[in-house]
């Protein structure tokens, strides 16, 4: 048999991988609501896009970072702001964010807690992964609400 006929049987045999996605509004609110997350709505004005939603009771948003023409981002945000009667202080925030590898916490001006997880897109993402990142998002919002006494 030929090498290159070999080679090409070999190359039909392999798993194909999952399709790179354009990560655009329309494609997170369908994955949200594919992954159990209650769309809330897609907000657009000229310059910026924000997907919101809603996961055991706690609303989000998604917002998209560095696009053309609120396509092609390079990067998408995972946010989400509470409100507590009693506020984390700045060194229980320091500490969550010394302790936490994915998402980062701060306070707003009026001392409520929010939470923040970016996501590189830059040249596409796999489904798979994108829904990972989801999964993730869920479990550390779940940990930080938590964390603050939510």
């Amino acid at each position: 048999m030929r090498p290159w006929l070999v080679a090409a049987l070999i190359a039909l045999a392999a798993p194909v991988q999952a399709q790179i996605l354009d990560v655009t509004p329309a494609v997170v609110a369908k994955l949200l609501k594919e992954n159990r997350f209650e769309l809330r709505g897609i907000d657009r004005d000229n310059t910026f896009t924000e997907v919101s939603a809603r996961h055991r009771g706690s609303n989000f948003s998604v917002l998209f970072f560095n696009c053309v023409s609120q396509a092609d981002c390079l990067s998408i945000q995972f946010e989400t702001g509470y409100t507590v009667d009693k506020p984390p202080s700045l060194d229980r925030i320091n500490e969550w964010n010394r302790d936490q590898t994915f998402a980062k916490a701060h306070l707003d001006e009026e001392g409520y807690p929010w939470l923040e997880m970016d996501v590189g897109i830059a040249g596409g993402v796999t489904r798979a992964a994108l829904l990972a990142q989801m999964e993730t998002w869920a479990d550390l919002m779940e940990e930080f609400e938590e964390y603050i006494a939510w």
